[in-house]
């Protein structure tokens, strides 16, 4: 049985993380670790939790980071990035650029926090660096791309402009908490696969009167969410598109759908 992991990634030790793991389940695709995790270390014992499972032990393992993990480049920005933009910025969906002097500075080891991650994977048998995309690898295979959740959203949803839900000036928090609440309703009805959404789930992302921090929490738990069900649909043919190269770094997203 695969397992798929989301990381919605912070860039620096000093803020939190989004995890989730999904696995197939009678009823799609179950949510069976869901949270936040401070800093590199954090992370990495979540994620040895997931993979102390009997289900990872004897399966696939894939992970999709949101966070830069190739970044060759030390000023402007990478490919992938421009690759993604061209496609996806007229849904306002582009990724900001990526460069080692940007995020250098933002843990006190000038490691980044998507290179620390990636090395530290790759001694659990995760391959690193990221290869290119295939659809077929071995039953116990461990893997681990990256991704971007807001074209993602343009593809899965079929959106003409991505959710505006991260809180920027001249946003509201009613404007939003709005597009969030339309993120997970759009979560909810996914199919092909479909994801088991419980109450519990319901209950964690209700975010009508969070504010600040509080929201912040939820917002990259959905994210990571987000993430893990990207994941499950790399062993799905045909269902993913990768933007960029390996020696400077590639980005996953859903592929467009298939005609009907």
């Amino acid at each position: 049985m695969d397992t798929y992991l989301g990381i919605d990634l912070a860039w620096s030790d000093r803020n939190d993380s989004g995890v989730a793991a999904l696995r197939e389940g009678d009823e799609g695709l179950e949510v069976v670790g869901l949270g936040l995790a401070r800093g590199i270390d954090a992370v990495l014992a979540w994620i040895d939790g997931q993979l102390e499972t009997s289900h990872a032990a004897h399966g696939r393992v894939i992970v999709m980071v949101d966070a830069p993990l190739i970044v060759a480049n030390e000023h402007g920005g990478r490919p992938c990035e421009r690759l993604v933009a061209k496609s996806f910025g007229s849904a306002h969906a582009a990724p900001y650029p990526a460069n080692r002097r940007l995020l250098g500075g933002y843990r006190g080891d000038g490691r980044l926090a998507g290179e620390a991650l990636g090395q530290a994977l790759a001694h659990r048998g995760f391959e690193w660096p990221p290869r290119a995309l295939r659809a077929t690898f071995g039953e116990r295979a461990r893997i681990v791309h990256e991704c971007y959740p807001h074209p993602a959203h343009v593809r899965l949803f079929e959106l003409t402009r991505t959710f505006r839900y991260k809180k920027k000036r001249g946003r509201s928090w009613d404007d939003v908490r709005g597009e969030f609440t339309r993120y997970v309703s759009a979560l909810r009805v996914l199919c092909e696969p479909q994801l088991h959404w419980t109450r519990e789930l319901d209950e964690r992302f209700a975010v009508s009167t969070l504010k600040g921090v509080a929201y912040k929490r939820a917002e990259d738990q959905l994210d990571a969410l987000c993430c893990a069900y990207i994941a499950a649909l790399m062993p799905r043919h045909g269902r993913l598109e990768a933007f960029g190269d390996p020696s400077s770094g590639l980005i996953v997203v859903p592929a467009p759908p298939s005609p009907a």
